[in-house]
């Protein structure tokens, strides 16, 4: 059976198509399987251009993340040094600022 021509876009989604990607991403839940891998590699098999499947794969990341982000605090154990957290809630706080702001304080 001849592989399926890349033509789809984000347009051309459907619910059935949202749900295959989706199954695609909880393939990661099997360990050495990647979330993104995962989605694009199912995107990709139902005929989504490359463009498509990545952007898919992105924007299903964001719930993702941020539903780990918040279900534990911050860890707070001997593996994180006190200079290590400083350092990386400071780089948290930097990518929060707007972008117009971020460029104005890299200039300083």
């Amino acid at each position: 059976m001849p592989a399926p021509k890349q033509v789809k876009t984000m347009d051309e989604m459907t619910w059935k198509d949202a749900l295959i990607f989706g199954i695609g991403q909880m393939l990661a839940l099997i360990p050495g399987v990647s979330r993104s891998g995962g989605t694009i590699t199912f995107g990709r098999a139902m005929g989504y251009t490359r463009e498509a499947a990545v952007r898919v794969s992105f924007l299903m990341a964001i719930p993702a993340v941020f539903a780990r982000a918040s279900s534990k605090p911050f860890p707070r154990s001997r593996m994180w040094p006190q200079a290590m957290r400083e350092s990386f809630l400071a780089g948290v706080r930097f990518i929060a600022l707007p972008p117009s702001w971020r460029s104005w304080s890299a200039m300083w």
